[in-house]
């Protein structure tokens, strides 16, 4: 998932090239619905993200929204409150 608005002309380019791109609504943007957590075919990320629920459905993954307001107010919201622990 990507919000384009958040890259230069080249970063999209840069990006296009090398990965599928899931463009989302500005407004969800807003809602830090790209600041989320991918587990192989499941995503969680904010609730209210309803046209990025869609777009992931169609690309066979599955949304789990959770109610994230307080913590989208502090500038994160699924992804920072993750921790990684497959990585050494």
């Amino acid at each position: 998932m990507f919000f384009p608005g958040a890259f230069t002309k080249a970063g999209q380019k840069t990006l296009e090239n090398a990965i599928e791109l899931i463009e989302v609504p500005s407004n969800e943007a807003l809602r830090f619905v790209c600041n989320a957590v991918v587990l192989g075919k499941n995503v969680v990320l904010p609730a209210g993200c309803t046209k990025t629920y869609d777009l992931l459905k169609t690309r066979g993954f599955t949304s789990y929204p959770v109610e994230l307001s307080e913590f989208i107010k502090a500038g994160g919201a699924a992804k920072c409150l993750s921790l990684r622990l497959d990585q050494l």
